[in-house]
């Protein structure tokens, strides 16, 4: 998965912020939409991702998914990290996903219950690496 991240123009008054995704590639059937995630993560994110997902198999298999990046652990204020240097052991980040689906039934047999689907999980980042 390749996520592209924008910080925009550096305001001079605020001394730590966030990054906004503009494109995530190498995920098929998914579109990245405007503004942040889903409410309600656990982990302090570098950025937050939203979009939808239609299946191209089955067109009424559909829904909504989100995720966050960042470090496992909170940050504590005033705490410099770079997600460089993330990795498994030392120092752990994490991809926290949720996805949701209205009616799982037009799902080709997925999901073994009808109707809305929620799932969330949580993925280990081994590395992260800048992209020229």
């Amino acid at each position: 998965m390749l996520l592209v991240l924008d910080q925009g123009a550096r305001p001079n008054d605020v001394a730590c912020f966030g990054w906004s995704a503009s494109a995530v590639n190498d995920l098929p059937q998914v579109t990245l939409a405007s503004g942040g995630g889903g409410a309600g993560y656990e982990l302090t994110p570098l950025t937050r991702a939203a979009g939808e997902f239609v299946s191209s198999t089955s067109v009424g298999c559909r829904g909504t998914w989100s995720f966050a990046l960042g470090p496992r652990s909170r940050v504590s204020k005033g705490t410099m990290v770079s997600p460089l240097d993330a990795d498994a052991s030392g120092n752990p980040w994490v991809i926290e996903r949720d996805i949701d689906i209205a009616q799982a039934q037009f799902c080709d047999g997925f999901f073994a219950a009808p109707g809305a689907v929620y799932c969330g999980d949580t993925f280990a980042v081994h590395s992260i690496v800048e992209v020229p």
